[in-house]
């Protein structure tokens, strides 16, 4: 049976040690309603066993990814390539 793509609509964010934003939760709606949230790390481990995500802005969708830096840190990013999680961080605050 193959996977049902979710939705991220918002993200939770913390700044870092310099200031900047970092994503610690995403969140969307649940099939059949509701919704649903991770933390970053589930999320990662949920797309490395074969979830899918996806967020929309205008119109079109993007898939979620896990992106990796130089010294090692994953991290979630959509495939339109993009080096960081900047689209993410233009989703609406988790509540």
């Amino acid at each position: 049976m193959a996977a049902i793509a979710q939705q991220i609509d918002c993200v939770a964010t913390a700044r870092d040690s310099v200031g900047r934003r970092q994503i610690t939760r995403v969140g969307g709606p649940k099939v059949g309603g509701g919704r649903w949230q991770l933390n970053v790390d589930e999320a990662i481990r949920s797309i490395q066993s074969g979830s899918v995500f996806f967020v929309t802005f205008e119109a079109e969708s993007y898939i979620v990814s896990v992106g990796t830096s130089h010294d090692g840190h994953r991290y979630l990013r959509t495939a339109m390539g993009e080096a960081d999680s900047s689209m993410l961080l233009r989703l609406g605050e988790c509540r």
